[in-house]
């Protein structure tokens, strides 16, 4: 497995070292996953990481880059008025990825998704598994909350129930001001 994510070392300019999957949680990957189906935009809802729940009216941008013989996902994240961006290349052209943001290579699972109202999302940080980003989004900047209970009930049956008592809601006061998604 090390020799695949140095390939993907090839394409982007990090240091070639293993992830250590096996203390990663054990994500099933979605079956006939479209990645296309993922482009637009993404409104982070409830985290499970510090630093996004920091921020108000956290959104993604996402897009492909299908031109360079390996299909990018290319995710600008944009809150209050900051952005950054980061790279995500899935792995066999499934819901898992390798992800290179700010110097470092983390795995990623899309964990489920409709792919128009809810995306659930997984980041690995093998060094330390318990603090993992876990995130729901859906396209809007308000929830349904039937939506968001459908969202959590699919993290349970997947069996990754202990991270839900981690997620903690995004600030999306006064967003429509700001943004128009």
């Amino acid at each position: 497995m090390s020799f695949i994510y140095c390939i993907f070392l090839i394409i982007i300019p990090v240091t070639c070292k293993s992830i250590d999957e096996t203390k990663c949680l054990n994500i099933p990957l979605i079956k006939d996953f479209d990645i296309r189906k993922m482009v637009g935009n993404w409104v982070l809802h409830e985290a499970a990481d510090e630093e996004e729940v920091l921020k108000k009216c956290i959104y993604y941008k996402t897009s492909l880059d299908a031109n360079k013989g390996n299909t990018t996902y290319i995710v600008k994240r944009i809150w209050e008025n900051n952005s950054d961006s980061f790279n995500m290349y899935p792995v066999n052209n499934t819901s898992k990825f390798v992800t290179e943001w700010l110097g470092q290579i983390r795995m990623t699972w899309l964990v489920a998704t409709d792919y128009n109202n809810y995306s659930i999302w997984y980041v690995c940080y093998p060094e330390n598994p318990q603090n993992s980003a876990f995130g729901i989004s859906t396209r809007l900047f308000t929830i349904n909350n039937n939506v968001m209970q459908k969202a959590k009930e699919l993290v349970r049956k997947i069996g990754l129930h202990n991270l839900l008592p981690r997620l903690q809601n995004i600030n999306h006061e006064n967003c429509f001001k700001q943004y128009k998604i």
